[in-house]
């Protein structure tokens, strides 16, 4: 009766630190005036030029509202495979949120789901600090909702996809607590597995820091002994984490197979990353500027600095342990290490480009600087405790590790702000920040002072809640307002013009394939945001051989890389249009070149049809029908008569993956202009089937099912050695 009574307790405290988290970021929606209390969305950056569309886009597939399939689409550009974009973008469990929401109200589910993994990150946070200092109360939940609501979490909100990352640390690391200490040594490699699945890239910085931070959880348990003992047991972690991979394989081959061929060029590499290591980042030194309330904004999503913030008191506590000469030693020296890997890696050059997966990213650079929060956060609590039980909130040593690494922080401090007031980074519009953050400073020095000599626990509680509850929700407030979010009625309003459009063009067409272009607005995903086919599509997945088709073709998207293509009407006319099947253009302004284009509707936006336009699949010069009678879930069907040898052109890109069988036996493709499929035919009738099945997915599953078995195998040599012990005893 107790221990349920007490797990009821604790499923309380869990509890609470979600509804706190939310609560934040609900007085920040209502200061920033999101929706529901405004209409403003989380429509910001990437998550208004791409991810939303993907989102919607999964969304019409799940619910059979579109020919694709999860695997393969039509708006992918001239059509493509879609499993990098599932990889990295839409694997996340949460995304099942998404589902209830129309297009029109996807925004509303998009703002739900980040508002419920932030929170899930002050879940798994206070998971970690109650199982790593064995204590469950108020004071580990006011930690864990300093983790939720860090500066990363508010600023990468737009890259939602990376948030799973950061709610499945703290388990994975406090599973590596466990893994030195010779105890439960079962779920890490089902973590992997999930960090993987939910997203690959942030999974790999996230497996780093777990090493990192095992080594460093060794050296505190042991010191500089058993390091035999060490190599060991790091031996069976790989092993635990290669398992954890393995199980990934069945998503993991395929995207990665994908993503080696993608048109972006040039991006770094191992030999470069090395390189660079000794090569070292200027502006690594103002780094202490982004404590300020509100400080990281667009420049920095560019080429900017770490976002460290993790609130004033919870940085001080952390500056505090650096300075107290109470903690154990090994304690400092263990995590000092940690942490001077994590400051090195964001001043060199090399050591950055090897964590983003050896490359220099395009923005939002250092994207780990979520694993050196987690660490000021950890080391802060360690302070926190020992002002609760010591007294005094610091005690300074004698020399210069004490006062000269007091020293060197204050002028460390003290550059930073003098080169931010040299740089103009103080002026009208940025002083209510610095006076935010010296008031907050204020504060927090007072709850310092409070935490040992507080006599009502309850009362002190309450104050330091609705401090943070102001301090974060005005930081993430002011961290969001440099942006620029599309408001909820532009969005529905675009969005029920467009598809109320595509509904009357499919119910004119009959289900019939052909293609729709638009130029009523600057997105580039807007056929996977509302469901029809097209040319224009932007992605980081765009592959090597279509971006090479792109250029010659006057599609390919100037000044944001190999990573787009797009119908260009200046440069493509209608004839050159409807040879990749775009039958429909809606715009605004009508072209300058209207041969072959006929208007047949004016309001609310022209819409132009092509006299052009020519099917999926054609013959050059009428040399026979084609009747194309199925395209779906990534396949087509075609009933071909011709009175002659001839070849049937299409504008399906041929990749790796298609299948092309004329009357029930395979055929060998031959293409056009590098890409575009061609079949070749004989004189007469035939039924042409193409259907296209994802590379690497057969082996990737295999390799799931092998690593399964090596998983449960490894469980059972556990179970059995652990019973041997037992009996041994």
């Amino acid at each position: 009766m107790d221990a349920a009574k007490d797990r009821k307790v604790v499923w309380q405290w869990y509890i609470l630190t979600f509804l706190l988290v939310a609560a934040v970021q609900i007085i920040s929606y209502i200061m920033g005036g999101y929706y529901p209390f405004g209409d403003k969305t989380l429509l910001i950056w990437d998550m208004d030029g791409q991810y939303v569309s993907y989102f919607s886009w999964m969304n019409h597939v799940l619910k059979g509202q579109s020919i694709d399939t999860l695997l393969y689409s039509f708006s992918v550009s001239y059509g493509g495979a879609t499993i990098g974009l599932l990889g990295y973008y839409l694997l996340s469990p949460f995304n099942i949120l998404l589902l209830p929401f129309s297009g029109e109200n996807l925004p509303i589910g998009i703002q739900l789901v980040i508002l419920c993994k932030i929170a899930c990150c002050g879940v798994s946070m206070y998971y970690f600090l109650s199982h790593r200092f064995s204590k469950n109360g108020y004071d580990v939940v006011l930690f864990s909702l300093m983790y939720a609501m860090m500066g990363y979490n508010v600023t990468q909100e737009p890259n939602v996809m990376w948030l799973d990352g950061v709610i499945i640390l703290p388990v994975l690391l406090y599973g590596c607590l466990t893994f030195v200490k010779g105890k439960h040594r079962r779920v890490l490699p089902l973590l992997i597995a999930v960090a993987i699945i939910t997203d690959f890239y942030i999974a790999y910085m996230v497996m780093i820091f777990a090493v990192l931070y095992f080594f460093a959880e060794w050296f505190l348990l042991y010191g500089s002994g058993k390091w035999k003992k060490c190599l060991q047991k790091f031996f069976l972690l790989v092993l635990e984490m290669l398992i954890g991979v393995g199980l990934s394989c069945a998503i993991l081959f395929p995207v990665l197979g994908e993503i080696f061929n993608v048109g972006r060029g040039g991006s770094g590499g191992i030999a470069e990353s090395l390189s660079l290591i000794l090569t070292f980042d200027p502006k690594f030194f103002m780094l202490p500027m982004k404590e300020l309330l509100g400080a990281y904004d667009t420049t920095d999503l560019v080429n900017g600095l770490p976002n460290i913030y993790i609130s004033l008191f919870g940085f001080l506590l952390f500056l505090l342990y650096l300075l107290d000469c109470r903690h154990d030693k090994r304690e400092k020296l263990s995590y000092g290490l940690l942490l001077a890997v994590l400051l090195l890696s964001f001043m060199s050059v090399g050591l950055n480009q090897i964590w983003h997966g050896f490359t220099y990213t395009s923005g939002c650079p250092y994207r780990y600087s979520f694993c050196i929060s987690f660490l000021m956060i950890v080391l802060g609590y360690l302070q926190y405790q020992t002002v609760e039980e010591k007294g005094s909130f610091c005690e300074i040593s004698h020399g210069i590790c004490g006062w000269g690494l007091l020293g060197l922080l204050v002028l460390w401090g003290g550059y930073a702000v003098y080169r931010q007031y040299t740089a103009g980074g103080v002026s009208f519009s940025t002083i209510h920040k610095w006076e935010a953050t010296v008031a907050a400073l204020c504060a927090a020095l007072f709850f310092l002072f409070w935490i040992k000599r507080r006599k009502n626990g309850r009362l002190f509680y309450a104050s330091i809640t609705l401090f943070l509850l102001a301090e974060l929700s005005v930081n993430m407030t002011w961290s969001l307002s440099d942006f620029t979010p599309r408001s909820l009625k532009e969005y529905r309003t675009f969005y029920s013009a467009v598809s109320d459009e595509i509904q009357e063009l499919a119910e004119k067409n009959h289900g019939s394939f052909y293609r729709v272009e638009h130029k009523l607005r600057d997105s580039l995903n807007d056929a996977m945001l509302i469901g029809y086919p097209s040319i224009t599509h932007y992605s980081s997945v765009l592959q090597d051989e279509v971006a090479e088709y792109a250029v010659e073709h006057d599609s390919l998207v100037d000044g944001i890389g190999r990573q787009a293509t797009e119908y260009q009407a200046a440069r493509m006319g209608a004839e050159k249009a409807g040879e990749v099947a775009i039958k429909y253009l809606m715009t605004y302004e009508l072209p300058e070149n209207m041969d072959n284009w006929k208007i047949i509707k004016e309001h609310p936006f022209y819409v132009l049809e092509n006299k052009k336009f020519k099917e999926l699949c054609y013959f050059q010069n009428g040399e026979g029908l084609v009747k194309i009678n199925v395209i779906n879930s990534g396949k087509i069907h075609v009933d071909a008569e011709t009175n002659m040898d001839t070849m049937m052109i299409t504008s399906v890109p041929y990749r790796e993956g298609w299948s092309i069988m004329v009357d029930g036996e395979e055929c060998k493709p031959k293409l056009k202009d590098s890409l575009m499929t061609v079949v070749p035919l004989s004189k007469g009738r035939h039924s042409i089937e193409m259907q296209y099945h994802q590379p690497k997915l057969r082996l990737g599953c295999g390799g799931s099912i092998v690593s399964l078995a090596l998983y449960i195998l490894y469980l059972s040599l556990l179970k059995r050695r652990q019973n041997n012990i037992v009996q041994g005893d």
